[in-house]
């Protein structure tokens, strides 16, 4: 596979990265460490996770498969923190504490001393975007993290960010991650013109629309049971509507015309 470098993270990866959210949940334990041995096998070097998912589940199954496979230096994970994990109340928000103690429990369940990315799943009203980017360039000259990444965040949020991290002399973020596939486009308004402008390197998420461009899901008929729009509410509410499900449509036909699939 060939590698592309990633914005000005300067870190060279597969085009396309694994994602792993449904591990623990809709994907047990043993397929998710098929699933990642399948595609490192094929050259795929960049895992995407977050604490939050699956309570933390997904970024265990992650480190028990590295334990075991081992090759850590030849892969780039992300995480993501910000959201509550599980139970814990406490778990959520961006304020010095919280992202500490989640870092922590994150590298631990991961069984790694550092993050290639740590990226911030959404932003935190509560706390100033100051107060918690000193704490994240804090991180950063510590050595576990490399790189900094925003998730979620709009483009003028961004673009604040880079001022404040130039002003303060604090590492700035080099990564953003954004919901994009052929039918929900609306990042090519602001975010990715801004990408570009900045070096920030751009990962797209639900690229496939939750399953909804894969074709497997027939007009007429209800969601594939199992499946993520089966079985999620929220991307249920997201995909699954007459326009969304018609553009898909659209998108199958001509794949179809052009001898491939969706």
């Amino acid at each position: 596979v060939q590698r592309v470098i990633l914005g000005a993270t300067g870190m060279s990866v597969s085009p396309i990265a694994l994602g792993t959210m449904t591990f623990g949940d809709q994907v047990d334990p043993d397929t998710s460490c098929a699933l990642l041995d399948l595609a490192v096998d094929h050259g795929i070097n960049f895992l995407d996770t977050a604490n939050s998912y699956n309570a933390g589940l997904t970024e265990q199954i992650i480190g028990e498969w590295l334990k075991a496979h081992g090759g850590r230096q030849q892969l780039v994970i992300a995480s993501k923190l910000r959201y509550r994990v599980g139970d814990d109340p406490d778990s959520a928000g961006l304020s010095p504490k919280t992202i500490l103690q989640q870092l922590e429990n994150s590298l631990k369940r991961l069984d790694t001393d550092y993050l290639d990315i740590c990226f911030l799943h959404q932003p935190d009203d509560d706390t100033p975007i100051e107060t918690t980017w000193r704490c994240l360039d804090a991180l950063v000259a510590s050595g576990r993290v490399r790189c900094l990444g925003l998730s979620n965040f709009a483009a003028w949020q961004i673009v604040e960010i880079i001022h404040l991290a130039r002003a303060r002399g604090w590492a700035p973020p080099t990564v953003t991650q954004a919901l994009y596939n052929t039918i929900s486009r609306g990042v090519e308004n602001e975010l990715l013109p801004m990408a570009q402008a900045y070096g920030i390197g751009t990962c797209a998420y639900n690229p496939l629309a939750g399953g909804l461009l894969t074709g497997k899901h027939r007009a007429g008929e209800d969601a594939v049971p199992d499946t993520r729009l089966a079985v999620n509410t929220g991307y249920r509410n997201r995909y699954w509507n007459d326009r969304q499900r018609a553009a898909a449509g659209r998108v199958a036909e001509i794949a179809h015309q052009a001898g491939r699939t969706p």
